[in-house]
């Protein structure tokens, strides 16, 4: 998984809806499994688009759902609808039923279609669930390695102790709805997902750990974008409003809810949010696309027999969508470039006090910058970005000096790491800015391209 002698520039007065690129394009050919519960079918393909993240909590689901050939195929059509779904409430024996489902999946496959699958051991006081998540490889999803949160000796925290897997996003391909794909947006190369089902009894505790949990998984992997995803049981009888507010996952603005306490994810219409994702880290929370967390009432999507839905589940699906920044290079025709060298440094307390002034810089004044701008649907302007191409380091130096007074709204230190990073004598060199209008904060990029 996703700014100069000054001179006179000709002024594009046209505005285009930003498509941006980050020049980093890479693959992982290979993978290397951390448990046995884990396949992978098919030739990798990615493309370019948003991925969509999905939860749901199955009805024990088991050899006997397998024997009722219309819940297969509901579960089939929901598990396509997603590019990572977690899927919680796996009660099998054998072991079995899981692997048969996504064969199922992916026994009709074209080669261009690729999906993956992990499944967790069996989790519990008296373990006998499981969580699994099936994931889209030719979207660009690759799981990296997987570990349990659980404390040494006698201590246990969690009923069901969180199970972790790592992913590395690349090259994206599109699930999202196109209308609401953002662009621009950093590359998510690295996140963990983290699969939660909260106790009945210790609820409150068990929220309030997960944030311990995030900082395990930062000790252990070095990963600042962390999604939570599971039933949280956030809600109704398990815990009140004032134990969640208190909790440090929700009072720390570190973490984002995307679902919302009045989201209802019972199909009985409780009136309970107990499904829920919790976002952290930077990178990952500017790819959320705003409002995208919701629950998909897939009964009315597919008009379902209710009697059908409920043997399925007594939850909905919920789900959220993110777009990276990694899958815009087709847009700028840069297929097969590859970054040999890359310093991408975020200013978070940078803030643009003249957007139209900015924009008419880098246009009218500064050479060869192609500048973009993206606006939100009520026409207010959200995003600038400039991106310029050098052939060498030597003019790139001599740029940043202007640029320190152009940038003068950034941290003071970033550009001269830039120049300490980058000599004359490196060659093929693309800079980037992208600065956030509404929200504050500017990025800018730097790397070298292998031609």
């Amino acid at each position: 998984m996703r700014y100069c002698n000054m001179a006179e520039f000709n002024f594009r007065n046209r505005m285009w809806l930003f498509t941006f690129v980050v020049t980093l394009a890479t693959c992982l050919v290979s993978i290397v499994p951390t448990t046995n519960a884990y396949r992978e079918f098919g030739l990798t393909a990615g493309s370019k688009g948003c991925l969509r993240i999905g939860e749901f909590h199955l009805k024990k689901f088991g050899r006997a759902t397998m024997e009722e050939p219309a819940e297969v195929q509901i579960l089939i059509k929901l598990i396509q609808r997603y590019d990572i779904l977690l899927l919680l409430g796996i009660m099998d024996n054998t072991g079995k039923a899981i692997y048969e489902l996504f064969d199922k999946i992916t026994i009709n496959l074209s080669d261009d279609e690729v999906y993956g699958i992990i499944v967790s051991k069996r989790v519990g006081i008296v373990p006998r669930e499981q969580f699994a998540f099936i994931y889209r490889v030719d979207k660009g999803v690759v799981m990296a390695e997987s570990y349990y949160y659980e404390l040494k000796g006698d201590i246990r925290v969690f009923d069901r102790a969180p199970f972790i897997v790592r992913f590395s996003l690349q090259d994206l391909g599109s699930s999202c709805d196109t209308g609401s794909c953002d662009k621009g947006l950093p590359a998510l190369d690295d996140v963990a997902l983290v699969a939660v089902f909260a106790s009945a009894t210790d609820t409150a505790q068990e929220i309030d750990h997960l944030v311990n949990v995030y900082s395990d998984v930062y000790e252990k992997w070095h990963v600042k974008d962390v999604l939570f995803a599971g039933n949280f049981r956030a809600g109704c009888n398990y815990v009140t409003g004032k134990q969640l507010k208190a909790s440090r996952l929700r009072a720390n603005s570190k973490f984002q809810w995307p679902i919302g306490d009045d989201v209802d994810t019972t199909l009985a219409k409780l009136g309970c949010a107990y499904d829920r994702f919790v976002l952290a880290g930077h990178d990952l929370k500017r790819a959320f696309i705003p409002d995208s967390g919701t629950i998909f009432e897939y009964d009315t999507a597919y008009d379902l027999d209710r009697d059908l839905v409920e043997d399925i589940s007594d939850h909905y699906p919920i789900e959220i969508q993110i777009q990276l920044a990694g899958s815009l290079k087709d847009h700028w025709n840069l297929r097969g470039v590859e970054s040999e060298q890359s310093l991408k440094l975020y200013d978070a307390r940078a803030s643009v006090s003249d957007p139209p002034h900015l924009v008419t810089t880098f246009s009218e004044t500064f050479e060869d910058y192609r500048v973009e701008t993206l606006y939100t649907e009520t026409g207010n302007l959200r995003k600038i970005l400039a991106a310029k191409f050098f052939p060498d380091g030597s003019k790139l130096q001599k740029e940043i000096k202007d640029l320190k007074i152009v940038l003068h709204f950034l941290s003071p230190d970033i550009l001269p790491r830039f120049k300490k990073a980058f000599g004359e004598e490196d060659r093929n060199l693309t800079l980037m800015l992208v600065c956030d209008v509404i929200e504050g904060g500017c990025e800018i990029s730097i790397s070298t391209r292998m031609v």
